[in-house]
């Protein structure tokens, strides 16, 4: 694999990076509201006897953005789980090889997240739901769960990459 397909590589792994850092900041404020808006609630509740109306739909709102918001951000900093105990045993041929499949399978779970995601969205938006208490539209959330698949499918082509070339220049 020549020049320029490295240098399409580190474009690639920029954008990635940059695309998932601008995610896991969405998904940190959504995790804080997390925590915030139950607290926003029970002292609404018991100071001001104005509880936080739809306070436990918005928590499951934040839930919908803040966990696969930040799943690509996890992915590139390696705090994901890995277990490689006997693939680290395996020559390293054959560590790069079952390395692409698990890219492939991993590419080929996210592709079709982020597909179905996004149909879901849209059969949602027709429907027209929304939420019982403060009327929230929910197809939002399913094109930010599709959204958010995006980045986590680059990185699987850009492993995939990398071990193909480990695999190939172990020849």
């Amino acid at each position: 694999m020549g020049e320029g397909h490295k240098n399409w590589l580190l474009v690639l792994e920029m954008v990635t990076h940059k695309l998932s850092m601008w995610m896991e900041k969405i998904g940190a404020v959504a995790i804080f509201g997390i925590v915030a808006f139950p607290c926003i609630d029970v002292l609404g509740g018991k100071l001001l006897q104005t509880p936080l109306p739809g306070s436990y739909e918005l928590v499951v709102f934040c839930q919908l953005l803040g966990i696969p918001f930040v799943v690509a951000a996890s992915l590139l900093q390696g705090k994901h789980i890995a277990v490689d105990i006997f693939v680290n045993m395996f020559p390293r041929r054959m560590q790069g090889v079952v390395n692409c499949f698990v890219a492939l399978m991993g590419l080929g779970l996210f592709t079709v997240m982020c597909w179905q995601s996004f149909l879901y969205g849209s059969s949602l938006k027709e429907a027209g739901e929304v939420s019982g208490t403060i009327g929230i539209p929910f197809y939002p959330f399913a094109y930010g769960l599709a959204l958010s698949c995006i980045p986590v499918c680059l990185i699987f082509v850009i492993t995939l990459c990398e071990s193909i070339r480990k695999v190939v220049s172990l020849r």
